[in-house]
């Protein structure tokens, strides 16, 4: 029979169809099950692109790390490692060098020469070099110029030996002195030298120089080509002090003179000296 609906009441809800199943949950892909190569026609994974990516983040991030490392090495080695940096002082005046060298912390130890290219007072050489690293505190050689290694020779015509010797001493020069008559310049005044007034000599060099022992009353014999013995009495019989000087006389008989100074004729008085030069071979 019909059921005549109530007069206010709605009709029941129609029944709500049937739930249909979840769905079934994708498969997980391992990372060592995950292909390690694309082949033709395989659905391409997003694994090994991760990889990678990963990969690259890690060989950036250690350039990274030794590129500070080896930035802060350098920093640390320039501004608080131990050790020094020479200064270059040659040319330099020895007091500026020694203040410059002390100012690195290193200890100078100062030289003195002779030498042409440097001033007087100022550095010509240095060892350890400018530049240089080294260890805190080590000396620094340096050798400072004392003027010019060649000079001129000082004239030292008329003045006393004794003048004389000190004049060559002052100017590192070594000295020889010989006496001979002359008779122009008086007794006990230099009248000859060798090398001459003016010419260039050396630093240790020897200058010789004749004093005079006043005008000539006699003339030196002639006794080259004689031997030592017999040229030795002629010339004291004459008066004359003698001093030989040994030299290589290719061609003459050993043991003769083959030169004298000064030379035969020249004018002398009793006491002067004459050398002779004998050869020894």
């Amino acid at each position: 029979a019909a059921v005549t609906p109530v007069s206010g009441m709605r009709p029941p809800a129609p029944a709500a169809p049937p739930a249909s199943p979840p769905p079934a949950p994708e498969p997980t892909v391992l990372a060592s099950d995950a292909p390690t190569r694309y082949r033709s026609g395989e659905p391409a994974t997003t694994v090994r692109p991760r990889r990678r990516r990963r990969r690259r983040r890690i060989v950036l991030a250690v350039v990274l790390i030794a590129l500070a490392a080896a930035a802060a090495w350098a920093v640390y080695a320039y501004l608080f490692a131990p050790g020094s940096t020479v200064p270059r002082v040659v040319g330099e005046r020895r007091a500026d060098a020694t203040k410059a060298v002390r100012g690195e912390g290193l200890r100078p130890v100062l030289h003195y020469i002779w030498v042409d290219k440097y001033a007087e007072g100022s550095v010509a050489r240095q060892v350890p070099r400018g530049g240089a690293s080294v260890e805190d505190g080590i000396k620094v050689d340096l050798w400072v110029s004392r003027g010019p290694l060649h000079i001129p020779s000082p004239d030292l015509t008329g003045l006393a030996a004794s003048v004389a010797r000190s004049r060559l001493e002052a100017e590192s020069l070594n000295s020889k002195s010989r006496k001979a008559a002359s008779e122009t310049t008086p007794k006990g005044q230099i009248f000859r030298q060798k090398p001459a007034a003016g010419a260039t000599v050396q630093r240790g060099d020897t200058v010789t120089f004749w004093v005079s022992s006043g005008p000539p009353k006699s003339f030196v014999p002639d006794v080259v080509g004689l031997s030592q013995g017999d040229a030795q009495a002629q010339l004291e019989d004459a008066g004359f002090v003698v001093s030989t000087d040994y030299v290589a006389g290719w061609g003459s008989i050993p043991g003769d003179v083959v030169g004298q100074d000064p030379v035969a004729g020249s004018p002398g008085r009793v006491g002067d000296e004459v050398v002779i030069e004998v050869a020894v071979f």
